[in-house]
């Protein structure tokens, strides 16, 4: 991978992050005028998802660190960890915000 588009990438994994941030900001300001059923699973989920959160933040600082021989792998790691962390935003989204 050349290194405009491999910086192209981590420019958009970048703001991807930064979207799945603010999605999980607005939930949190959701749950705060939700019942309180829905705010104690709120914070149970949410250390879930804070949790998934460090894991996408550390594949992302090991794909900027990465050697290009390993930024393949290193990359499909940080995809997968994304993956996981949006979906667990979207679960929290439709069952306890919708």
């Amino acid at each position: 991978m050349s290194d405009n588009s491999r910086q192209a990438y981590l420019d958009k994994a970048r703001e991807q992050l930064d979207a799945l941030d603010r999605e999980l900001e607005n939930l949190d300001l959701k749950a705060d005028k939700a019942s309180e059923q829905v705010r104690h699973e709120w914070e149970r989920r949410k250390l879930e998802l804070k949790e998934k959160r460090r894991e996408l933040s550390s594949k992302f600082d090991k794909a900027r660190e990465a050697a290009d021989d390993a930024f393949d792998d290193v990359r499909s790691s940080l995809e997968e960890a994304r993956k996981r962390f949006a979906d667990g935003i979207r679960d929290v989204r439709s069952r306890l915000m919708d």
